[in-house]
């Protein structure tokens, strides 16, 4: 089995090897997307998709907090989480923060059992690391 970690660090060599321009010098943000304004509820869910209906509660909740992230709002609207000197800084602070999220994960689900737990590992997860440069920061 591969390690979460290693995976990740894969994923990332590749995608600095893919001849992308990266500057060394222009540091990069760590982002997270917004939550939408209106997400969908559990029976929003259902109706959308009926297969889903002999899932516990506690699995239904965990694809309702998927579902509540605007990963397609424009980067300007994204969260900002930190700031980098390098690409490789950045991406090891999102492999932190989703760490973070995914141990502190048992306890949320044990505290708030009516909650959504999976919400800070869905936000971590679908975090980036952006340069400063990009154009897609002032779209708003």
């Amino acid at each position: 089995m591969v390690h979460k970690r290693a995976v990740v660090a894969m994923l990332t060599a590749a995608i600095f090897a893919s001849g992308a321009p990266v500057k060394a010098a222009c540091g990069w943000y760590l982002l997270q997307p917004p939550l939408l304004e209106n997400p969908p509820t559990v029976e929003e869910i259902l109706r959308q998709s009926p297969q889903w209906r002999g899932m516990s509660d506690a699995e239904l909740r965990d694809i309702r907090a998927m579902a509540m992230l605007d990963r397609d709002a424009p980067l300007g609207r994204w969260t900002h989480k930190g700031s980098y000197d390098t690409a490789v800084a950045c991406e090891k602070a999102r492999q932190r923060l989703m760490d973070l999220a995914e141990a502190r994960e048992p306890e949320l689900r044990r505290d708030f059992p009516d909650g959504l737990p999976r919400l800070g590992i869905e936000l971590a997860a679908a975090s980036r690391c952006i340069s400063p440069e990009d154009p897609r920061l002032t779209l708003r």
